[in-house]
């Protein structure tokens, strides 16, 4: 199905090996080594969405590349699959690529992209070092410099992302500029 002619067929293959994959462990290394191959070829923007979608599924570590040539993608859409898969599959070896895509996606034109790619940082503790930690230390200077941002998104997904980013890692620093958003 994921050779299909019709685009269609392969984003279904590709939500499908997706679902299958978030069900049984055993077939998640199958599954993403499949996906990884057709994300080298496939040019359809639906399709390419649903790779990221199912990439993350499998919580395999070999998904960064794919997914950090995903999360440059024109589409907003693919990007925003980008950055929720991105951090289910990294690990603590992988401090290049990933992380950096990830970073960038949380400065993304798209507010959805921006939030989800920091909550999705904050919310990895496998990944850690200084430029993390100044992403995720970001939160008034963006927070100023983008005054379109919605702040009950923001503060949904961004504000728990940093806090959980400063939270789960050692020498997080202060909540404090955190903590001010609550006693408003």
């Amino acid at each position: 199905m994921t050779a299909d002619d019709d685009a269609v067929v392969r984003a279904t293959a590709c939500d499908l090996l997706g679902v299958l994959s978030g069900r049984h462990d055993d077939v998640q290394g199958d599954v993403a080594t499949a996906l990884i191959a057709l994300a080298v070829t496939e040019v359809d923007d639906d399709v390419q969405w649903s790779i990221a979608r199912a990439l993350g599924a499998t919580h395999d570590g070999r998904a960064v590349t794919a997914l950090v040539d995903l999360a440059g993608h024109a589409d907003s859409d693919v990007r925003f699959q980008a950055a929720l898969s991105l951090p289910l599959v990294l690990t603590v070896s992988d401090s290049g690529a990933g992380v950096a895509a990830l970073i960038a996606l949380c400065a993304d034109d798209d507010p959805e992209v921006r939030n989800w790619a920091t909550f999705g940082l904050g919310w990895t503790r496998a990944i850690d070092g200084d430029d993390v930690r100044q992403a995720l230390s970001l939160f008034d200077a963006v927070h100023a410099q983008r005054p379109d941002l919605d702040i009950a998104i923001f503060g949904e997904r961004c504000e728990v992302g940093l806090w959980l980013g400063a939270c789960r890692r050692p020498g997080g620093g202060s909540g404090r500029p955190l903590w001010s958003w609550f006693e408003a």
